[in-house]
């Protein structure tokens, strides 16, 4: 006999949006997931896997995030290979109030995200479909295909989507998250040009949410994160796409251009608009061996553009290293991914702000000092990255996101990679401390912007307080009417969660 029906389970769905939901869940009947594993091997045969087996160990070993590989150990696996392995999988989690994560890529920078400890892991990265549609202005994405593999299915005929900077990526956290790309500044956000979402409800159901149908859930599932359903596919639009134009300059004493550089930044956010097919990236790494900042410029132009007047506002800096070249996009985020080391823990935050010259540099101030008052004794490095959200980026207003007349903002994403678990709790801490003064000068300067962008936040950022109260509480409604008995607040804990308890919603 369970101690939690689902009956029950519902009555304190209030409570857990204000509560940890691990507190009602340590209470859940012990054998619930024992029960759950063993009856999907009975119902799914050929799909689960237990500890210690090969392909555990493989899907287990195959997390971008260490922690999600190491630190989390479920009770079985279930690799499911079509949305039917999903709906059978959610009946018997529900049945048994077995506490469950769900992969996809299996990319997120957040611990048990996509993995959990003594529960049951759902695979997803066998849903792995890249079609194309016949007239080949769309295309439908299983939420386990990587987007280098969709890339390469697109380059065959010249097409694009706007989809993720790094291959390894999976298309469905990255998506749910709003998902910002090499293209973001002419089309917007990834999840502005989803079409149609196909998602497994928690009654079991599968239905298609488009502006047609279901629009309400279709806005919620852009930019509102795992909180509806498992999504098992999403329709994108596509565009045409040859060959991209990069400009990568490497500067090793970057104190001495940033009078420079962030003056010319904060135009781009500005402009960029006005050049829609080119983007920008700036990044400062303190490298712990050595105790040094270095940085990295990257100029994209999404048509080849050579001449690009955005890149004109970065002529002149003296760079110690200047790489310049034509690719396409998957040759581009095999770039990214040579960078992606799965050895190192990792966390990220993230801030968003007005893009002022000057707060820039103050941030690269607090930056430099820092990381250069304690000894990282275990760090590999610690990566400062300022991404412009030009208007064209964040104008579109049929999303959860909140963005469509806030203007151009900078999307500021702070990253610390280590090694060794001990290390885990003070770098947890020293992030936060970091965090706390950026944001505080931003608010000193009457530059911080509420967003925070899903993707990007750490484990103590709350990504939907940010969306705006009208979002938060709209997002709230929809999930009370896809999920009324909490099944993905509840017994699925990893992921980022809505919480309005301290909110008044009419």
């Amino acid at each position: 006999m369970n101690i939690f029906s689902l009956s029950s389970i519902s009555v304190i769905v209030a409570l857990v949006s204000c509560h940890d939901p691990q507190v009602f869940l340590s209470v859940e009947q012990a054998d619930g997931v024992a029960l759950s594993c063993t009856e999907l091997q009975s119902r799914l045969p050929d799909r689960v896997f237990f500890q210690h087996s090969v392909e555990y160990d493989r899907q287990q070993n195959s997390y971008w995030l260490y922690e999600q590989a190491h630190d989390y150990q479920p009770r079985c696996r279930i690799a499911a290979l079509d949305a039917s392995d999903v709906s059978v999988f959610i009946e018997t989690v529900k049945k048994f109030n077995a506490s469950f994560a769900v992969r996809s890529g299996g990319h997120s920078f957040l611990p048990g995200a996509s993995n959990i400890d003594d529960g049951i892991t759902l695979d997803l990265s066998g849903l792995n479909k890249i079609e194309l549609s016949e007239d080949k202005k769309a295309l439908f994405l299983q939420p386990g295909a990587t987007w280098l593999d969709v890339y390469r299915v697109l380059e065959r005929h010249n097409l694009s989507a706007v989809g993720g900077r790094s291959g390894s990526v999976g298309v469905g956290g990255y998506v749910l998250g709003g998902g910002s790309s090499y293209h973001s500044n002419r089309y917007g956000w990834s999840c502005d040009s989803a079409l149609v979402y196909e998602i497994l409800l928690a009654n079991g159901s599968i239905v298609m949410a488009s502006a047609a149908e279901h629009p309400d859930l279709f806005w919620a599932l852009k930019g509102g994160g795992n909180n509806f359903g498992i999504v098992t596919g999403v329709r994108m639009a596509t565009f045409q796409q040859g060959v991209l134009y990069i400009v990568i300059r490497s500067f090793s004493q970057p104190l001495t251009v940033v009078n420079r550089i962030f003056p010319a930044l904060e135009k781009f956010t500005h402009i960029g608009h006005h050049d829609p097919d080119s983007s920008v990236f700036l990044s400062f790494a303190y490298t712990a061996a050595t105790s040094t900042i270095s940085s990295t410029l990257v100029l994209v132009n999404a048509a080849a553009e050579k001449m690009s007047p955005s890149f004109k506002l970065f002529d002149g800096l003296q760079a110690v290293q200047e790489s310049r070249l034509t690719a396409n996009t998957s040759t581009l985020v095999l770039l990214a991914d040579q960078t992606s080391d799965f050895q190192y823990r990792k966390l990220k935050f993230t801030l968003t702000f007005q893009p002022v010259g000057e707060l820039m540099r103050r941030i690269l101030k607090t930056f430099e000092s820092l990381t250069g008052s304690i000894a990282f004794e275990d760090a590999a490095g610690v990566y400062l990255t300022f991404q412009p959200l030009t208007a064209s980026h964040i104008s579109h207003d049929d999303n959860a996101l909140g963005l469509s007349t806030a203007g151009p903002l900078m999307l500021l994403s702070l990253e610390i990679y280590w090694t060794r678990h001990e290390q885990s709790e003070f770098f947890h801490r020293f992030a936060k401390e970091v965090h706390n003064t950026m944001k505080k000068e931003a608010e000193d300067t009457g530059s911080l912007h509420r967003f925070v962008y899903l993707n990007y936040a750490a484990e103590w950022q709350d990504p939907f307080i940010g969306y705006g109260l009208e979002n938060l509480c709209r997002l709230k409604e929809i999930q009370d009417k896809y999920d009324p008995d909490g099944i993905f607040s509840i017994l699925q804990q990893g992921g980022k969660k809505i919480n309005a308890c301290h909110i008044q919603c009419t």
